[in-house]
């Protein structure tokens, strides 16, 4: 291993159906060999940026992958265009009427990779072979690998780079544009529903309580370009709010709740100073 790669345990003591619709005859004949990742895209009237996203997973070179596209039931134009640009790897999931989570769940359950990645529309890989030097940590015993992100918020990019996520008994969100999960480890369902914001950090830290031994990995390289500002910028005190209801679900130890109310408690006067509470 590397100087620049950290492996770590936290130990701190079905299918739901068949393809709604595929693209293109190249997509109907999907191969009998599992690709090596399945990156997974959710999309409401948003072609602009979905355009911008697919044309970065189409350009990923030196390792096999599905792009499993999931749509809400646009009506921009984003489905013509889907089916004017067919592509071998990529799959369209019709899931309308549907919320962002169960979206996830809908994918993760038609995933065929070894590895999932979740890129919202907008976001890219920073690079041509993101997925290939990610591919090169994918070995072992690895559950969960993260990695830096670049980050764009009012149209500046910087580099975001990713903490541990549990430090001294704190349980810290991931961006989830940086996580890779090795798919067995994703329980069923992966995300909870009755969560609108908050699902992503629910499900690192059920997965860091359920499983003591996970072994997760940290590669310091920003590998995706993550786009920031809107959904995620307008509902941050609601994720606050949601990020506590997890929290004292899923701890039973009264110290380690306290240390993280606490910490929630910070999270949220920085969130006031910054004024995104206040973003509508």
């Amino acid at each position: 291993m590397g100087p620049n790669t950290i492996d770590w345990q936290h130990n701190p003591s079905p299918r739901q159906g068949p393809v709604l619709e595929q693209l293109g005859e190249r997509g109907q004949q999907a191969s009998s060999i599992c690709p090596k990742f399945t990156v997974i895209t959710v999309v409401l009237n948003d072609l602009k940026e979905l355009i911008r996203t697919i044309s970065s997973v189409d350009q990923q070179s030196g390792v096999s992958y599905e792009h499993l596209i999931v749509d809400g039931g646009s009506t921009d134009g984003t489905l013509e265009w889907l089916n004017e640009h067919s592509h071998q790897h990529r799959q369209l999931h019709l899931f309308p009427e549907q919320g962002i989570y169960e979206a996830m769940n809908r994918a993760v359950s038609q995933s065929r990779g070894e590895w999932l990645h979740f890129l919202n529309a907008g976001d890219t890989y920073s690079e041509k072979s993101s997925l290939e030097r990610v591919s090169r940590h994918c070995c072992g015993d690895r559950d969960l690998i993260y990695t830096d992100v670049y980050r764009e918020l009012a149209g500046r990019v910087s580099l975001w780079k990713q903490k541990p996520p549990f430090f001294w008994g704190i349980y810290r969100n991931i961006c989830h544009q940086g996580i890779f999960y090795r798919r067995p480890i994703l329980p069923t369902p992966a995300f909870e529903t009755h969560y609108r914001v908050g699902a992503d950090f629910d499900n690192l830290l059920r997965l860091q309580m359920e499983h003591p031994q996970l072994t997760i990995h940290y590669h310091p390289e920003a590998l995706v370009h993550w786009k920031t500002g809107g959904f995620s910028l307008k509902h941050a005190s609601e994720a606050l709010k949601e990020r506590k209801a997890s929290l004292i679900s899923r701890i039973n130890s009264p110290t380690l709740r306290c240390l993280n109310m606490i910490n929630l408690f910070r999270q949220k006067l920085k969130l006031r100073l910054l004024g995104w509470d206040r973003v509508r």
